[in-house]
């Protein structure tokens, strides 16, 4: 899902990403609120909030690197063309962005299936 979102910024310049974010932050609100009702606030600390939390910021970081996109046009359009050694950069912060998203989300997945199922 993590290279979906990437290639899905990246293709609309990073408003698809924040649409994905936009729903998937209704989508766990609705979900907190709903499980807060049903089961009380301790649960949904306990239980949700762990692994929202990371998978949350894993999501975001891939989100912000696909607004890179738009970055390469912008220096494009001000400069007249765009240097190797500014792509080289870019291409290297969107590749940590998306390895450290993807060590945040495995995270979260263990984090998920070990701790916020138990207890």
């Amino acid at each position: 899902m993590a290279l979906l979102l990437f290639a899905f910024g990246l293709v609309s310049f990073g408003l698809g990403a924040l649409f994905v974010l936009f729903f998937q932050g209704l989508v766990l609100g609705g979900s907190v609120r709903v499980a807060a009702d049903a089961l009380g606030w301790e649960v949904v600390f306990r239980k949700v909030l762990p692994h929202a939390f990371l998978e949350i910021m894993a999501v975001s970081l891939i989100a912000a690197a696909s607004f890179t996109g738009l970055r390469v046009l912008r220096s494009i359009r001000r400069e007249g063309r765009l240097s190797g050694e500014r792509l080289r950069t870019w291409l290297q912060e969107v590749a940590w962005a998306l390895l450290l998203g993807t060590i945040l989300l495995v995270v979260a997945a263990f984090v998920e299936a070990y701790i916020s199922s138990r207890g």
